[in-house]
């Protein structure tokens, strides 16, 4: 596979989803004879940008700031490509990263710029740069490939081969490792 374009977390699986462009990969997170160890193509979706959950067996797939939703379990597609409303229009299909911050916010990147997306009132109530944020990796120039959230505390955001995560309590960076 290319290079890391997203991540999502699975919670029926256990597992982290990694995308690069059509292909995917589950990284379980405990132990899973079930998941496979191999990349998967994924008919028929050429270019996934970006991934979020969207509650236990859904995933929300965007290309630019069109999305459609699709079951991780069945690889089902379950909708028509979308476009999101009410993002900023200089951000038109420059989305590079979108992470679920909490049960009714998303946050969108486009390289380091953010905005924080309140799914109640359908818009963006929040932004700035993700490199502001205390302890973000100066290296880090163009933001994160991809960023996900595994209900644990933490967002992680993974950089050419290294994960930084992010304690959301702390607001804080914690040192990048590099990925094994």
């Amino acid at each position: 596979a290319s290079s890391l374009s997203a991540a999502s977390y699975v919670p029926s699986m256990d597992a982290i989803a990694f995308f690069a462009s059509s292909q995917l990969f589950f990284y379980p997170l405990s132990e899973d004879p079930g998941i496979t160890n191999d990349w998967l193509t994924i008919a028929g979706l050429e270019n996934i940008t970006d991934a979020v959950n969207y509650g236990t067996d859904e995933v929300l797939l965007f290309d630019g700031y069109s999305y459609i939703k699709m079951k991780h379990s069945s690889g089902a597609i379950l909708t028509e490509w979308m476009q999101w409303p009410n993002l900023p229009n200089q951000w038109r299909n420059r989305l590079t990263s979108v992470v679920g911050f909490s049960n009714d916010t998303f946050l969108f990147f486009n390289k380091s710029e953010y905005v924080l997306y309140d799914l109640n009132q359908n818009g963006f109530t929040e932004s700035g740069s993700v490199t502001t944020w205390p302890g973000w990796p100066a290296n880090w120039r163009n933001g994160a490939d991809a960023i996900v959230n595994i209900g644990d505390g933490n967002l992680y955001f993974f950089n050419d081969g290294e994960v930084a995560p992010y304690s959301i309590q702390d607001n804080t960076f914690y040192l990048p490792k590099a990925l094994s």
